[in-house]
């Protein structure tokens, strides 16, 4: 499929928040510019870099960059790109991931024609793993869905995966569901997630990897230091959507488990008295954010 043409609504829309990164955006880009499927606008949310972005990327009509004046975090990033978004699909890639070939045209394969219900898809993945020692080789590995043979497996598979995943959000169910909480500094993307579920509306996995991820050493929101919010935030989703996991306790009995898990992790990886004042301040900042109501796709 050819490119777009200036004044055509392009497909898909590839929504690409970035900050400080510029050794790692030229290798995000030039995956979404050698897509097999061209007909896309790739939208990158400079999201208050010290140096401005754009330096060295390629020339492209398809390209747009937006810049927040200061840094106002990832959610708010992908909202300001979902705003200026024109496609029917809406995209997402982190700057220090890359997509394959395939991802765009696989993921309009599996979604144009599917009925209004499927709102959402996503992918396998490459993982290649920073080495430990200094010297020593990249690890590789991946993660790839399989067939669902019931809506409990596919759901539980889906709130175990991030953005990175080749998440792609039809146009129309983001209108229904809004924008990404901005409130959150952590798992806004689950939150969103869980939010499409509540909605009625059901993910679809594609097969096969079209997605790697990067797991490099430099500032990650993945980080241990992130770990007293991630706490926070699902004990907030297990109260905010309380009636939607009353209706599926399996994912509520995996929502326990992960904040088990990141308890456990908390504990091993930082001294307790430290961990506890994060926790409390991750807390406190939480419970004065998120009494605000969420925005919705068309508003400023």
């Amino acid at each position: 499929m050819s490119a777009h043409a200036a004044n055509k609504t392009p497909l898909f829309s590839v929504i690409l928040p970035t900050r400080d990164r510029a050794a790692m955006l030229p290798r995000a880009v030039s995956s979404v510019l050698s897509q097999s499927l061209a007909d896309f606008e790739l939208i990158i949310v400079d999201d208050g870099s010290v140096k401005p972005c754009g330096d060295g990327l390629p020339r492209d009509a398809r390209i747009r960059i937006l810049r927040n004046a200061s840094s106002l975090g990832v959610a708010h990033a992908r909202n300001r790109g979902i705003q200026a978004a024109r496609g029917k699909y809406i995209s997402f890639l982190d700057d220090d991931d890359e997509y394959l070939p395939s991802l765009l045209h696989l993921t309009h394969t599996g979604l144009s024609g599917s009925p209004d219900e499927i709102g959402i898809s996503w992918c396998g993945v490459r993982y290649i793993d920073d080495p430990i020692t200094p010297g020593a080789s990249s690890a590789s590995r991946t993660r790839t869905f399989g067939q669902h043979n019931n809506r409990q497996s596919l759901l539980a598979d889906f709130l175990t995966i991030g953005i990175g995943f080749g998440v792609t959000i039809k146009s129309d169910c983001l209108k229904k569901v809004g924008l990404f909480n901005d409130r959150l500094k952590v798992s806004s993307d689950s939150d969103m997630f869980i939010r499409i579920l509540a909605k009625g509306f059901t993910p679809t996995a594609l097969p096969d990897v079209h997605v790697v991820l990067y797991n490099h050493h430099g500032a990650r929101l993945q980080s241990t230091k992130t770990i007293p919010e991630r706490i926070q935030t699902w004990e907030w989703f297990l109260s905010q959507y309380s009636d939607f996991l009353d209706d599926n306790l399996i994912l509520r009995r995996k929502f326990v488990n992960y904040i088990d898990s990141l308890k456990k992790k908390l504990e091993s990886s930082s001294n307790r008295t430290t961990s506890d004042r994060s926790r409390s301040q991750a807390g406190r900042l939480l419970s004065r954010l998120l009494r605000l109501p969420i925005r919705h796709a068309n508003e400023p």
